[in-house]
This record gives structure tokens, C-alpha cells and sequence, in this order.
């Protein structure tokens, strides 16, 4: 089997995926690691191919944006947006029908796109709690209808706005 890791983000969200990849390897499966190229040396050490979605230095400027606040939803959909098409890319150059798996870190959209269009398997990795809604969580003292509107209003925002 052949399984393309696809991540992007801080250490945090890169090296459970290295940790994977090794372990996917030593069970005899061809692995190759997709992520901002500031990380190929970490992939390259751990004996996973690297491809980079983007270059070191644009990985820096990437994490060195605001992620708080309302300026991170912009920051957030920008970069989200930009991924599509390298994610897609990069699955489908390195694709091999009917032996190829992809894990995707959950925001990384052009992987779900390609998992479609060619027919392969993709599995996705919630790496933060937070990405698994849960409507209560996000007004303990309310109703929980105000915490299903509240989610239905960002998912038509981000719907939107993606």
C-alpha cells in the first residue's frame, strides 16, 4: 500500500503524521509525508520522502500570523483556500491506482477533492477537539438549540465564504 500523509501547521500538527508514517513503514507500506516545507528535514531524518506544499520560508510567514481573534477566521480561510490546489496536486502526481491511501489532516480540502476524483481512500485526522462540534460545548448555559443555530450560522459563513 502506498499512504500519502497529508498536514500542515505548527510541530504539533506535523509529527503525530512522522510518527505515523514510520509505523505505516514498518509494516512494510511506501509512505510519503506532504507538508510545508519547513519540516522536509524532520521527514527526511525519520526516512519518509517529503514533498512540500510550500517552502520553509513561506511556512514561517504562515505561522507567524495572527491566529487569534477575528483577523485568524481571515488568516484561517486564506490559507485553507491557497492548500487546495498544491494538496490535490501533490496526491495526484504521487497517486498509484488502486494502492494508494490517503490520511489527511482534517482542513486540507484538495485531499478529500482527489480521495474523489481518483478513486482512492482518504482518511481524515482530527488533530485539535475543537474541529469536533459539539453544540452544548459552546454555550453550557444555554438551550441547546442556541448552540445548533450557533453552529448552522458558522457553517453557512464558512460555507460562504470558502
Amino acid at each position: 500500500m502506498r499512504a500519502l500523509l497529508t498536514t500542515t501547521g505548527s510541530m504539533g500538527d506535523f509529527l503525530p503524521f512522522v510518527g505515523l508514517g514510520k509505523e505505516l513503514r514498518a509494516r512494510g507500506n511506501e509512505v510519503v509525508l506532504i507538508a510545508g516545507g519547513a519540516y522536509e528535514r524532520f521527514a527526511r531524518e525519520a526516512g519518509i520522502p517529503f514533498v512540500a506544499l510550500y517552502s520553509a520560508a513561506e511556512h514561517e510567514r504562515r505561522l507567524a500570523m495572527n491566529w487569534s481573534g477575528l483577523e485568524a477566521i481571515g488568516n484561517w480561510l486564506a490559507h485553507v483556500g491557497e492548500l487546495i490546489t498544491p494538496v490535490f496536486s501533490a496526491i495526484q502526481e504521487h497517486h498509484v491506482p488502486g494502492e494508494t491511501v490517503v490520511v489527511n489532516f482534517d482542513w486540507l480540502f484538495g485531499a478529500r477533492i482527489a480521495g474523489e476524483a481518483l478513486g482512492c481512500p482518504v482518511a481524515t485526522v482530527h488533530m485539535q477537539p475543537s474541529v469536533l462540534r459539539a453544540p452544548k460545548e459552546l454555550f453550557p448555559w444555554a438551550p441547546r438549540a442556541v448552540g445548533n443555530g450557533s453552529l448552522r450560522v458558522v457553517d453557512w459563513l464558512l460555507d460562504r465564504n470558502m
